[in-house]
Parts: C-alpha cells; sequence; structure tokens
C-alpha cells in the first residue's frame, strides 16, 4: 500500500509541476516518469497480491504506554549525538588550525600605521 501511495504521489507531482511551472517539465518530466513508471511496475504486482480477507481491526493496546516513544527517542538520538560529536570534533580541529595559523582566519586585523 505504502509503495503505490508513493506511485500516485510522484504521478501527482508531476501534474503539479505541469500545472505551476511547465518551463521545469521538460527538464522533471524524464527522471519523474522513470520513478513513476518503476514504482507502478513495482507496486501494482504487490496490490493484486495482497489478501482481500483483512478487514479486521488491529488489537488496541495501551495508548499512553512509552515503550514505543521511548524506542523512537534512542532511535533518532543516537545519531544526532554521533553527528554532534562529529562537528564538535570538526569544528576543534578547525579552530586549532586558525589558532596556529591566524592567516586562516577570515576576520583580519587592520594594519596600524
Amino acid at each position: 500500500m505504502i509503495l503505490l501511495a508513493s506511485t500516485v504521489s510522484c504521478a501527482l507531482v508531476l501534474v503539479e509541476i505541469a500545472v505551476v511551472a511547465p518551463e521545469f517539465l521538460r527538464a522533471a518530466i524524464t527522471p519523474l516518469a522513470i520513478l513513476v513508471m518503476t514504482l507502478g511496475v513495482l507496486s501494482l504486482p504487490l496490490w493484486f497480491l495482497q489478501t482481500k480477507g483483512r478487514n479486521e481491526m488491529p488489537s488496541q493496546g495501551n495508548p499512553t504506554e512509552l515503550k514505543g516513544s521511548a524506542t523512537f527517542f534512542q532511535i533518532v538520538r543516537v545519531p544526532r549525538i554521533a553527528t554532534i560529536a562529529a562537528l564538535n570534533a570538526r569544528l576543534e580541529i578547525e579552530a586549532t588550525a586558525m589558532i596556529r595559523q591566524p592567516s586562516m582566519l577570515l576576520i583580519r586585523p587592520v594594519p596600524t600605521s
């Protein structure tokens, strides 16, 4: 279902580009058409192969349970902390280089006569 929704949304993007920016359509039609056709070829067999008898509601759990949100928080937090640590290390290296070589500074002191 998600693959089919992606196919439809990409096709709608093509229609929107045609309406809003027809001059851009010439550049965008080839890659987006390839994407729509590829997604369509992949999603149509899955649409016909899915089971049609799944009409019952899934079991309902406690909506106030924090396990799911805590897991999501951990999934988001770990890459964010890694990115911050990498940026911090890069900034420290650049700051050290600027201290050792002041000519790297963007703002240079004005020479006094």
